[in-house]
């Protein structure tokens, strides 16, 4: 769990520096910059601070970690993130065949490889999860 809180104060400490992390870029990139950076480090606070709630609330609360290792809960969770997978694919290819009718090459051939690599991920990470239950 500690980890989890010196996570959190490394997102906290990029958002802070954000300012000063952006002047490592040309000027005319200065604020994107500062806001894509801010915006790292709000993610990394979020989900590590989450992470650290989720992993207190196992420890402590008996009825809370009854609810999330309830089977009913495990296999509404997986049905879940499956249909949410699916429809992020369905995004991610209509944004790459928008990219490609925009001209913009090498963009699309990105998107094209996070279509290959995400079902990919997503088997491993189910084999890999399946082992351990």
């Amino acid at each position: 769990m500690r980890k989890y809180i010196v996570i959190g104060i490394t997102g906290i400490i990029i958002m802070i520096s954000s300012r000063y992390l952006a002047r490592l870029f040309p000027d005319n990139w200065y604020e994107n910059t500062q806001m894509l950076i801010l915006a790292l480090g709000s993610m990394i606070t979020g989900a590590s601070f989450m992470s650290y709630d989720h992993e207190r609330k196992m420890m402590k609360n008996v009825k809370y970690r009854y609810e999330v290792n309830d089977e009913r809960n495990i296999m509404i969770r997986e049905k879940s993130a499956y249909m949410v997978n699916c429809i992020n694919m369905l995004l991610i290819a209509g944004i790459g065949i928008v990219f490609l009718m925009l001209d913009f090459q090498i963009a699309a051939l990105v998107i094209i490889g996070l279509l290959i690599i995400q079902p990919i991920l997503m088997i491993v990470s189910s084999s890999r999860i399946s082992k351990k239950v």
